[in-house]
């Protein structure tokens, strides 16, 4: 009962998550209810943890160090604060990054792993969330003219399904891309969850999203050549010399060519998304430049989540925040090396596909998006280091299970070390 009720709930919070982002009119009734439903899932979680103690493993401590420290600099964004408003507004969009990095690397992980719950199970019940989610935009977008508009930018015809955004239903398609090819990854009776590619792929390539297109595809390529993708990520990883070399010698040859032509270029196909980040860039004053403008709302859209934290927390809080992603990314590429699980792999690739697509959409770390909850959610449980379906023989009963787990969990300790601290 306990199991169905938490289930129940993931589907209810994350439901509205999504179809608060469909055209319901202007009312923010379902926007206080998205945050409003996901704060009471938050407490009653909470609840339910501190009963028995929550496990912080040495992963999550360092990457708890790395958001406090970017939580600081976002405080800094106070001093910018003009009236009540702009103060209830700053404080609860600071809130929001907390809740979710608490609930993602902390709570979610130690509730499942305090009840038994697998990590498959979790993804299961997030891919019912898209795909009913998904139908219920379809039907509703089914006999309405404006289901389709004309792209005034491109000319083409784009479907929304009823999203306020064919980008929106472009992320959405994406993550059930993610959450079917990681479910039938890990069970291998379960290779029927493909099936639902060519929905997701069809809805992506009809809404017009070329990141969500490009993204997917990529995902789906480094799936399947999975060998080389992990010998190319791991040698990064232990040589990161190469990185810098290359970037060195990108920055190079950019000075080389005609950058006036190239960024003219870069600019028309990003939808002139170059200028507006350039126009934003140019309002910083001298110490913006290193804490930022503050988490304030504002009505330029910046469809780049980077440029995002630049502007919100300047180059220390960007800095911070690389730091943080490249160290998540590369605690999954050692987890990979030591245990070969495979959802362990689909999160670093999955991980370094969002890295490319927040270049263009502002979802890498936020509450307002499922895609981004259920990312670090995920390496939330990775981190946690317990009971986890491995997905090597597709066998699901407890017994094997466990023992998988317990395996895990010796390999873990051997990898990060012994020091799994535990408070109450």
């Amino acid at each position: 009962m306990k199991h169905k009720f938490f289930f129940c709930s993931i589907f209810v919070v994350y439901s509205v998550n999504v179809i608060s982002q469909m055209r319901f009119g202007p009312s923010g009734l379902l926007y206080f209810a998205k945050f409003g439903l996901f704060c009471l899932h938050f407490f009653l979680l909470l609840i339910s943890v501190m009963n028995k103690g929550i496990i912080i493993q040495r992963p999550a401590k360092h990457v708890s160090v790395l958001f406090y420290l970017w939580l600081i600099i976002m405080l800094f964004g106070f001093t910018k604060v003009e009236g009540m408003g702009q103060l209830l507004d700053m404080s609860m969009t600071i809130a929001s990054f907390l809740l979710l990095f608490v609930y993602s690397i902390l709570l979610l992980p130690n509730y499942l792993h305090q009840n038994n719950i697998s990590f498959g199970s979790f993804v299961a019940a997030v891919h019912y969330v898209v795909l009913t989610t998904l139908l219920v935009s379809i039907l509703l977008g089914m006999g309405k003219p404006e289901s389709f508009f004309l792209d005034p930018h491109s000319l083409r015809n784009r479907y929304y399904a009823f999203f306020l955004s064919p980008n929106v239903l472009g992320i959405i398609c994406f993550l059930g891309i993610c959450t079917s090819l990681l479910i039938s990854y890990m069970f291998p009776r379960k290779r029927h969850y493909l099936l639902f590619l060519p929905l997701y792929y069809g809805l992506i390539h009809m809404s017009g999203s070329r990141t969500a297109a490009y993204c997917a595809l990529a995902l789906i390529v480094l799936f399947i050549f999975k060998n080389h993708t992990f010998r190319i990520a791991r040698l990064l990883n232990n040589v990161p010399m190469i990185i810098i070399t290359v970037a060195a010698v990108t920055l190079y040859l950019v000075r080389m060519l005609n950058s006036s032509d190239m960024l003219n270029s870069l600019n028309e196909m990003l939808s002139g998304r170059i200028a507006i980040w350039t126009d934003l860039m140019k309002e910083n004053t001298a110490i913006e430049y290193w804490i930022g403008q503050g988490l304030l709302n504002t009505d330029v859209a910046r469809d780049n989540y980077y440029i995002s934290v630049l502007m919100d927390t300047g180059l220390a809080g960007l800095g911070i925040f690389l730091i943080l992603l490249l160290y998540s990314l590369s605690f999954l590429i050692r987890t990979y090396a030591a245990s070969r699980e495979k959802q362990t792999f689909f999160l670093m690739i999955m991980l370094f596909v969002l890295a490319f697509y927040s270049f263009t959409e502002s979802l890498l770390f936020t509450l307002g998006n499922i895609l981004s909850i259920f990312l670090w959610c995920s390496i939330g449980l990775q981190m946690i280091g317990t009971k986890r379906y491995s997905g090597g023989t597709g066998d699901e009963n407890t017994a094997c299970d466990r023992q998988s787990g317990s395996a895990l969990w010796r390999s873990l300790q051997s990898k990060h070390g012994n020091g799994a601290g535990i408070s109450r």
